[in-house]
């Protein structure tokens, strides 16, 4: 794939998530708490948001009816489950009118109260084309050049790992990943590490521990897991170090993939940001960075630029790696449910008044199907009448039956009719 360019603004210092979120007009999620998320939009004061989760990843939000008429009466939004068909849809990037902020967290309750997440944010910029290869079901990564600001979009982790890594040999790499390390993308990445090195991996449990890297047997491998318990992490960062002859450099990697297979060779859809850096002043701000993430620097810095992390004061644990290599799995986050409701989900279509749904779920023909919570009495649907029903207003009550299974239903905001409950919000 041939890189697009994009001129990203002067990095400047990241002022938290309050003021990333002026502006806001997207995100990507792999999960949504629907309430979690209307919440987020009305804090952040915006008219219309539109929310692109992974179909198996949607939540139906449990408010009081009350407080979603009060939502509903307050702002709009949209919400378009996607499919992906060889993975998911586990992008987590934030469009904002000012710039970009693309990280490792999900618009969940859990996520903002308990896990450990990375950020990366970057001011400035057309980032709609970044957007657009992510709806259409393509993994993107930026590469940034810490030392001219020069800035471009490729696809995968792995790729983006190769353009910054071409005729580099890293003595020094970090892996930080709630998923286990995968050994196949080690063995790829095997021809830009030197023969003997040092690798810390920072996991969320101590079966994840490795041993040794593939191909490199002179390489000292350390795995270190939170030791709060409580603490979930759900950050995903790769950092590298080179020393050449040429001078000093690193990588660091942040956004929304694990370092398994299907997060670094496109199975999933992916977004995030490869930051390149050269020299010993550039290299020191991405170890600060590292260190910043991970918890284990002082009070931030102005002079760190475009990253944060939240909620940890550092604390590790070193662990050893268990006497048998855990057997890796290929990351199939989907199963054929899974699968069959999305689709399912993403062809429900509301025009004007009407419900129109899909003739079959999953292999399953639709026979009848009843529309429940919409007033005093259901309506009952059955063949061979067409699949559609009239009069449906919005409603956050509002189940879909079809033969022996319950549907929540998707909110989409379109134009609303002037005389109804469909104010801002719509099905």
């Amino acid at each position: 794939m041939k890189p697009s360019t994009v001129q990203p603004g002067a990095l400047k210092p990241f002022a938290g998530l309050s003021k990333a979120l002026r502006g806001l007009t997207k995100v990507h999620s792999y999960t949504m708490d629907l309430g979690f998320a209307l919440g987020l939009l009305d804090q952040c004061g915006g008219e219309h948001l539109e929310f692109c989760v992974d179909g198996s990843g949607y939540r139906p939000a449990r408010l009081p009816k009350a407080e979603w008429n009060d939502i509903a009466n307050s702002s709009r939004f949209c919400l378009k489950p996607k499919y992906h068909k060889r993975g998911i849809f586990h992008s987590k990037a934030w469009l904002c009118k000012k710039g970009l902020l693309l990280g490792s967290a999900n618009l969940s309750i859990r996520e903002a109260r308990e896990n450990l997440n990375f950020w990366c944010w970057v001011p400035g910029g057309k980032w709609d084309v970044f957007f657009r290869y992510l709806d259409g079901g393509e993994s993107r990564t930026i590469i940034l050049n810490l030392n001219d600001d020069s800035c471009i979009i490729t696809n995968t982790p792995l790729d983006a790992l190769r353009r910054a890594l071409k005729g580099k040999h890293m003595s020094n790499m970090v892996i930080v990943s709630p998923e286990r390390p995968s050994r196949g993308i080690l063995r790829k990445m095997a021809p830009f590490l030197a023969e003997q090195g040092n690798c810390c991996t920072f996991l969320r449990t101590e079966s994840h521990a490795i041993k040794t890297l593939p191909r490199k047997s002179c390489w000292k491998v350390r795995n270190y897991i939170p030791l709060d318990k409580s603490i979930g992490l759900h950050g995903k960062a790769m950092y590298g170090e080179w020393l050449q002859d040429e001078g000093q450099g690193a990588v660091l990697y942040l956004g929304s993939a694990n370092f398994t297979k299907q997060g670094y060779f496109g199975g999933n859809i992916e977004s995030g940001m490869l930051i390149k850096a050269e020299g010993t002043a550039q290299v020191k701000k991405l170890q600060d960075a590292l260190l910043s993430l991970l918890g284990r620097a002082g009070t931030r810095s102005h002079a760190q630029k475009a990253w944060a992390t939240e909620r940890f004061d550092g604390r590790w644990h070193w662990v050893k790696p268990p006497d048998k290599d855990v057997e890796e799995k290929e990351n199939q986050y989907q199963n054929q449910d899974d699968i069959d409701r999305c689709l399912f989900n993403s062809r429900l279509k509301a025009k004007l008044n009407q419900l129109f749904f899909p003739s079959k779920y999953g292999t399953k023909e639709i026979i009848q199907a009843e529309l429940s919570g919409y007033g005093d009495f259901p309506q009952i649907w059955k063949k061979p009448a067409k699949r559609r029903f009239a009069s449906v207003f919005w409603s956050p009550a509002l189940k879909l039956v079809t033969t022996d299974l319950i549907l929540p239903l998707y909110h989409r905001s379109k134009v609303p009719p002037s005389n109804s409950f469909y104010s801002r919000g719509r099905i």
